[in-house]
């Protein structure tokens, strides 16, 4: 049955054009439009969380640490998170990220 879920999800996934794993969003995901989204495995996302297209969750080069995001977040069209952040919600059209030695977060 598992390995029906991970096939059936492969084929969507494919035809819809999204990089969404398992086990990373809590119950309640909602992708709002079909397109390109792009998650890591290693982000954690809470329940009820709103996705839109051309949107990427990843890791920054060389580290492992990905975005870890609260319950009911909304990640706006065109939004770039990566690298270990913290966030309760994303506007849209945001580029965040937190460099390890001084801690600040770039939002534009």
């Amino acid at each position: 049955m598992r390995c029906l879920s991970k096939i059936r999800l492969k084929r969507i996934s494919v035809r819809l054009g999204f990089s969404v794993p398992l086990n990373v969003f809590g119950p309640g995901l909602s992708i709002a439009h079909y397109g390109t989204i792009v998650v890591n495995p290693n982000c954690q996302i809470g329940s009820f969380c709103r996705i839109h297209a051309n949107t990427n969750l990843g890791v920054s080069a060389g580290y492992k640490e990905a975005p870890r995001l609260g319950n009911r977040c909304y990640i706006g069209p065109g939004a770039i998170l990566f690298g270990d952040i913290i966030l309760p919600a994303i506007q849209l059209l945001s580029l965040i990220h937190i460099s390890e030695p001084t801690r600040h977060s770039l939002i534009s």
